[in-house]
């Protein structure tokens, strides 16, 4: 009769092993939004909406590129905010954040989405304890958004991202959580994976999201100009 044996980790290892999982899962974790937390991109549905409810006001739109992503961000922001409850949240990602507020872990929301959306989706879902976005000047995007959150975290922090614009982010980060991220992405990461999304959906998926968005917002604002057209 044959006798397998299973050989036991060395306790040194196993000891290793429990202080790095320790001490991942006490690192402040940092969540992008575009394609991470929401299968869409906000930027992009904005400036649908904008055009779609006044195409007259395209040529103002292009003044305000001029001035910057940041600035133009923050016109949209004010004047078509989007209504966060409607954003294609992955839920998969939703309900693990969830759980590690739960574990006590500090979740903070970091985004080149405007400041006001940015807020406007962390009071809506109420996991983040803090907020990193842009704010009409600077675009806080791939190294801009490492530096900011280097700087708030010296300890090390963990960053979850989806392309790749983030690698400059997971460079500076300790430990990567990936979603939805193509594998020329994955394949370039330096940092340890803490965790893994897999992406469900085609990559046209977020432009499909952000098209349907779009025209359902419109939808309202197109019956109210027929109604007061027919007054």
């Amino acid at each position: 009769m044959l006798t397998l044996k299973l050989r036991a980790k060395p306790r040194n290892e196993r000891v290793l092993e429990s202080a790095d999982t320790k001490a991942r899962t006490k690192l402040p974790l940092a969540v992008d939004l575009d394609g991470t937390l929401i299968h869409s991109d906000v930027f992009t549905e904005t400036i649908l909406r904008f055009l779609f409810a006044t195409p007259w006001k395209a040529p103002l739109l292009l003044l305000w590129l001029l001035k910057g992503r940041a600035h133009a961000k923050m016109r949209l922001a004010e004047l078509h905010p989007p209504d966060v409850t409607l954003l294609p949240y992955d839920q998969r990602v939703v309900a693990w954040l969830e759980a590690e507020k739960k574990s006590g872990r500090m979740i903070v929301l970091a985004t080149a989405s405007d400041q006001r959306t940015a807020q406007a989706v962390a009071d809506h879902l109420g996991l983040f304890e803090r907020v990193f976005a842009s704010d009409g000047v600077a675009n806080l995007k791939s190294s801009r958004k490492a530096e900011r959150l280097r700087d708030a975290f010296p300890g090390g922090f963990t960053y979850a991202g989806n392309e790749t614009a983030d690698l400059k982010v997971w460079r500076a980060a300790a430990y990567a959580v990936t979603v939805n991220a193509p594998a020329r992405v994955t394949r370039r990461l330096k940092c340890r994976i803490e965790t893994s999304f897999a992406a469900e959906h085609h990559p046209m998926r977020a432009f499909i999201e952000t098209m349907r968005l779009a025209t359902k917002i419109r939808r309202p604002e197109l019956h109210q100009s027929r109604r007061g057209g027919a007054i």
